[in-house]
């Protein structure tokens, strides 16, 4: 053995060992540092991840939007039908009803407007129903029904042909009920006012057959469908 370079060997064994030591340390306190440092760090529970994080394709509900507006819509059409039942059915109605289903006519194509008034002074309203559509118009006019106002409802008094509003309630009466005028034209006919006359049962059926009488008539005389707003029989009856 060399004696001369064991002072030398015993230096270099020397400076490994501590240098393992102080790799060992190191690691020592990097093994303390981890578990402190993953304690401190504020934990996050599934229930803190937004939805995107949180939820699975097994978690998502569908929500049936078209259902909640298919419900919407019927509420509405349901809130449209109450409105009309209570402000567009006419007294008259069942009465009038009666008498399209007499004459076989189509509901969904006939029209009216209609106007009340006292005809024969007995403290109860006529109806007077001027209808519109195929059926009941022609070249010279519509047809326009009267009917005579009870304590029991409304029945029919008469049908009459050839008539255009507007048409007039004049103060003049036979028979206990007011004459109506009404202006006749087209058809061949010279236009012309005449005079509706009650016979007892009813006014006559076709206006051209009546004596003229001067315009100036109309002029003292109530005027009837002006203004009132033409109506579908069929979306009334539909609410009946």
């Amino acid at each position: 053995m060399n004696f001369e370079r064991l002072p030398f060997v015993l230096l270099l064994a020397f400076a490994v060992s501590s240098c393992g030591l102080t790799a060992m340390g190191d690691r020592d306190t990097l093994d303390e540092t981890l578990p402190a440092a993953a304690a401190s760090a504020p934990s996050t529970s599934t229930s803190d991840l937004s939805p995107s994080e949180n939820t699975t394709s097994e978690d998502v509900v569908v929500t049936d939007t078209a259902g909640e507006e298919n419900e919407s819509n019927t509420n509405e059409i349901a809130s449209l039908a109450n409105q009309v039942s209570e402000e567009d059915v006419e007294p008259v109605m069942p009465a009038l009803l009666r008498f399209i289903d007499n004459r076989g006519a189509n509901l969904e194509e006939t029209e009216y407007r209609v106007e009340y008034v006292d005809l024969n002074e007995d403290g109860i309203n006529e109806a007077l129903v001027l209808l519109s559509g195929s059926y009941w118009c022609g070249t010279g006019g519509c047809n326009m029904a009267v009917f005579e106002g009870t304590t029991e409802g409304y029945s029919l008094s008469s049908n009459l042909s050839l008539i255009n509003a507007p048409v007039w309630v004049s103060p003049t009466r036979s028979s206990g009920w007011n004459d109506l005028i009404v202006e006749i034209s087209g058809g061949g006919i010279e236009a012309q006012h005449v005079a509706l006359r009650f016979s007892g049962s009813r006014y006559p059926v076709n206006p051209s057959l009546e004596p003229a009488v001067n315009q100036e008539i109309t002029q003292s005389s109530k005027a009837l469908f002006r203004t009132r707003a033409v109506k579908s029989i069929s979306m009334i009856q539909s609410h009946l």
